[in-house]
């Protein structure tokens, strides 16, 4: 099976990202310039390819410039930037919420626009905000995402992994903000995609509790190892 393949974006830096993510960035990246990665002999078809990707909106703004750019399967990947670098856009357009200017992407080889459906049927997305109907409960809104795609029977097991299950009948609105992140991320996971995108994914996320950051980061990694090609 495919491998699960997370791709993470954030502001700067940090110590605390895990020594496996590579990362590309320079300082004066703005906007986000065209990032070439060199490719071992032998690798397997990337599951993401970006090929001379722009994005130039209606103010005239350029927010990404001939970006080339090739994840492999079971990757996981870390996009690092300051804030307007484009990250976000790049997501944005690859996830078909955002229309490239120029450019061509695939997912899993499903090219994202004349190929869209299967295309965002691999794509799990955890957005920076948390957008959520803060009157349902954490069951109800999970299955709900599930539900557009199959059985619900899959996601006790990714509830129980990011210790929300014991609060599944719980209101979103009674919770945390590390829950409701950890909700987001069990959202995007609830239809099995082969390609998770986390935009800026550490914020709200408690590292003392069990399922904080050290709980969140299991699962992630945990189902990229587990579903490597």
């Amino acid at each position: 099976m495919a491998g699960l393949v997370p791709v993470m974006t954030r502001e700067r830096t940090s110590p605390r990202i895990p020594h496996s993510l590579r990362s590309c960035y320079h300082p004066g990246m703005k906007p986000l310039d065209s990032l070439e990665m060199p490719r071992p002999a032998g690798a397997s078809d990337p599951i993401i390819a970006v090929s001379g990707l722009s994005k130039t909106y209606a103010s005239g703004f350029q927010a990404l410039k001939k970006v080339d750019l090739e994840i492999r399967r079971g990757e996981i990947f870390a996009l690092l930037g300051p804030n307007g670098a484009g990250k976000t856009t790049l997501i944005s357009i690859i996830c078909g919420i955002v229309n490239p200017s120029t450019g061509t992407v695939t997912a899993d080889r499903h090219d994202i626009i004349r190929d869209y459906r299967s295309a965002r049927t691999k794509i799990g997305l955890v957005p920076q905000e948390l957008t959520t109907d803060a009157f349902e409960s954490v069951w109800a809104t999970v299955t709900f995402s599930r539900g557009l795609f199959g059985n619900p029977a899959y996601l006790e097991k990714i509830l129980k992994d990011l210790s929300l299950w014991e609060k599944r009948d719980s209101k979103i609105m009674t919770l945390s903000g590390g829950m409701k992140r950890r909700i987001m991320i069990a959202k995007a996971l609830s239809h099995e995609p082969k390609i998770l995108f986390l935009d800026e994914p550490r914020p709200r996320v408690s590292t003392s509790s069990c399922g904080g950051t050290c709980g969140t980061w299991s699962v992630v990694c945990g189902r990229a190892a587990s579903r490597s090609s």
